[in-house]
């Protein structure tokens, strides 16, 4: 093992762990709620991308969105991309789901992108294995997990806060190495029309996939007004006097 392996291996301390972890309550972890100014770089999980899309995202998120430096990972590209190559290339709303995905990716700017390196990589595949022999993760969960870790990670490095609605795995994440910031939250629930059938792409079995999938319904008018807020603020900077630009407007 070469010194920069063994100095995580070190701080991370995996021989340490020998239990099955257990989820903490609420009043343990960091909410938006309890946030308050606090929070001032924030690395976006693919849940925020997906809630927002849907309208999803906690109204009483927006000021802090509005206030935080928004930053984005490779990860995040990833897994929006492979929705891409999942969707049934047959069915009516792929191509609309393609192109909201293609725009959302493009749009993102690449001075607020961090990169994942190999130390990011190396804490990462420490922290998912430690946690996926503590919880008994199968192959499927292994790789899930991984990209939770390389987010975590990448915002460790690079001085941000997770922001994610993925309450367990984070949580986890954070009991591993309590040197990492996460900022949870809860969706809000959304009433869909009763005739508002299941979309066919989502009988793919990987859940963050169905979730992007299910995030551009081009039958609810008001998600292309949030996809299009969305889109337009990615590519803008966060001016000091308008710290609104994250979102570009807010929800009326």
């Amino acid at each position: 093992m070469n010194s920069e392996f063994q100095s995580a291996l070190r701080r991370l301390k995996p021989e340490k762990h020998r239990t099955p972890l257990k989820p903490r309550p609420d009043s343990e972890l960091d909410f938006i709620e309890s946030a308050g100014g606090r929070t001032t770089k924030l690395l976006y999980d693919t849940t925020v991308y997906i809630d927002i899309l849907q309208n999803r995202f906690p109204r009483r998120g927006d000021a802090m969105l509005r206030a935080a430096e928004a930053w984005h990972s490779p990860v995040t590209e990833a897994e929006l991309a492979a929705t891409c190559g999942l969707l049934d290339p047959a069915h009516a709303q792929t191509r609309g789901i393609m192109e909201q995905v293609v725009a959302v990716i493009e749009r993102r700017p690449s001075h607020r992108t961090l990169a994942t390196d190999s130390e990011i990589w190396r804490e990462a595949g420490i922290l998912s294995g430690t946690l996926a022999r503590l919880q008994g993760y199968k192959s499927d969960q292994r790789r899930r997990v991984l990209n939770d870790a390389l987010l975590f990670a990448t915002a460790r490095k690079h001085g941000c806060s997770v922001l994610t609605r993925n309450v367990v795995d984070f949580d986890f994440l954070q009991q591993l190495d309590p040197s990492g910031k996460v900022l949870f939250y809860r969706s809000a629930l959304v009433c869909k029309p009763s005739n508002q059938s299941t979309p066919p792409f989502a009988r793919f079995g990987l859940l963050k996939i169905k979730r992007i999938a299910a995030a551009v319904d081009k039958s609810v008018p008001e998600t292309i007004f949030r996809a299009q807020s969305l889109l337009k603020s990615l590519s803008q900077e966060r001016q000091p006097s308008n710290p609104g630009s994250v979102l570009g407007h807010s929800r009326s």
